[in-house]
C-alpha cells in the first residue's frame, strides 16, 4: 500500500470508511474559497461523491491523516486530464510519455493555517515517484493566489493556462519534471 510517513503525519491511500470524512474535508475546502471569493469548486462545480468513489476504487485517492484522523483529501489521477492537451500562453514539457497529476487538494477546516498543504503535496510527489512518474502536474484557479504559492514552494513551474468547460474554468497549469 502507498504511503507516506512524516513526523506525526502519514499520507496514505483513502478507503471506503474515509468517505464521511473526506466530503467533509472538501465541503470545509470548498467553504474556504468561497469565503475567499473565489469561484473555484462553486454552484456545483467541484468534486463531488462519485468522483471520490472513483477515486478510491482505482487507489488514487489520498488521505493526510493526523493522530488517526483524516485531515486532509487529494487525488493522484494517472489518466488524460481532457483540458491539458489544450494548454495555451505555454507548453507542457512532455519530455515524458505519461504523467500523473495531483488534484482535489483540501485540508479540513480544524487544520487550516498549519501549513500542511506543502507537506501533503510534497508526500504525493513522493508517491507518484515510487509509482514510476517523473512528470507531476497540476492546476488551480486563477486567482487562487494562496494555493499558486504552495505549489512554486514545492518545485513546480508555471507552463500555461487551460481551460476546463465550466463556468470560471480557466486555470494555471503547473508541471514538476523529476
Amino acid at each position: 500500500m502507498d504511503s507516506y510517513i512524516d513526523g506525526l503525519l502519514e499520507t496514505r491511500l483513502a478507503i471506503q470508511s474515509d468517505i464521511d470524512a473526506i466530503i467533509g474535508i472538501i465541503e470545509d475546502g470548498r467553504e474556504y474559497l468561497k469565503n475567499q471569493n473565489l469561484p473555484q469548486w462553486q454552484n456545483g462545480y467541484g468534486p463531488k461523491l462519485p468522483q471520490i468513489k472513483s477515486d478510491i476504487e482505482c487507489q488514487e485517492g489520498f488521505v493526510l491523516v493526523h493522530n488517526g484522523k483524516a485531515i486532509g483529501y487529494a487525488a493522484l489521477y494517472s489518466g488524460e486530464i481532457a483540458a491539458y492537451p489544450g494548454i495555451y500562453d505555454g507548453s507542457w514539457d512532455n519530455t515524458h510519455k505519461h504523467y500523473v497529476t495531483i488534484s482535489r487538494v483540501a485540508i479540513s477546516k480544524s487544520h487550516r493555517g498549519k501549513k500542511l498543504s506543502k507537506p501533503f503535496i510534497d508526500s504525493l510527489i513522493n508517491i507518484a515517484i515510487n509509482r514510476g512518474f517523473k512528470d507531476i502536474r497540476l492546476d488551480t484557479h486563477k486567482e487562487n493566489v494562496i494555493m499558486a504559492n504552495i505549489i512554486t514552494s514545492a518545485g513546480f513551474k508555471r507552463r500555461g493556462m487551460v481551460k476546463f468547460p465550466f463556468p470560471n474554468g480557466e486555470r494555471v497549469a503547473y508541471q514538476r519534471i523529476i
